[in-house]
């Protein structure tokens, strides 16, 4: 684990959690007691679960840790609780840009966390998105609602994967995010000189989030049911359209 921050390069290191303490306004007592963190690259998959919001990473400075991203948990307080419940908000552009740069956060401190041995985010994304404070030209993200199995033995309150990407000339992942109901999706690939990926176009069960779309209501018409939550989270073939610069 890299004993600098992620982010800046500064020291030392905080203890960050990788969910904020404040989510627990969104779920019920019994809720926190289970969350899933799934990770997985081209050639493994791991699996781990733990208390929804115990889980933490020592990767980040406390600048960083208690400036901009806290800054980011604090942009999204007034509606990612109604989201997680499946609850419908109406989100203007710029808490668009705020949820899409707080679900990048927060994955990217799930992969920290699950600190695998090949890791699939480069260092490079970390240092893009400290610079920037919101996804890269390199990212597309995609946003909706999920119903799980009422009879699962274990009711599991989130849900993380990422896995690598195959691309022509550069690096790719894709990483899915569940809170409750609310799921976000980013796919990254490139660089791409003089092309970019296709933004999601709007779909009955995914609204586009990055780059940032119109004003929209959410959640989306239909759910994600859970028998094609695997389709949505490891599809074949990952949904990535070029389009030229220039068009």
């Amino acid at each position: 684990m890299s004993r600098s921050c992620a982010f800046c390069g500064g020291r030392p290191l905080s203890k960050e959690h990788v969910l904020g303490q404040w989510l627990r306004v969104a779920f019920a007592p019994e809720d926190l007691v289970n969350g899933l963190h799934y990770r997985a690259n081209a050639a493994t998959a791991h699996q781990h679960a733990q208390g929804l919001l115990n889980g933490t990473v020592k990767a980040v400075c406390k600048p960083c840790n208690n400036g901009w991203m806290s800054g980011l948990e604090s942009g999204v307080k007034p509606f990612l609780p109604a989201m997680i419940n499946g609850r419908q908000v109406f989100l203007d552009r710029e808490q668009q840009q705020v949820l899409a740069a707080w679900s990048l956060k927060t994955m990217l401190m799930m992969a920290k966390a699950h600190n695998p041995p090949e890791p699939v985010i480069p260092v490079g994304d970390y240092t893009d998105f400290y610079r920037e404070r919101r996804p890269s030209a390199a990212m597309v993200a995609r946003t909706g609602f999920a119903l799980m199995p009422e009879n699962a033995q274990v009711a599991l309150a989130s849900d993380f994967s990422c896995h690598a990407l195959v691309v022509p000339d550069g690096h790719g992942y894709l990483a899915t995010l569940r809170l409750g109901m609310f799921v976000v999706q980013i796919i990254r690939a490139g660089p791409f000189p003089g092309r970019a990926i296709r933004p999601f176009a709007p779909t009955l069960q995914l609204a586009p989030l990055w780059p940032v779309a119109e004003p929209r209501h959410w959640p989306p018409v239909l759910p994600i049911l859970h028998q094609h939550w695997a389709s949505l989270t490891a599809p074949d073939p990952v949904p990535l359209e070029l389009v030229s610069l220039d068009a």
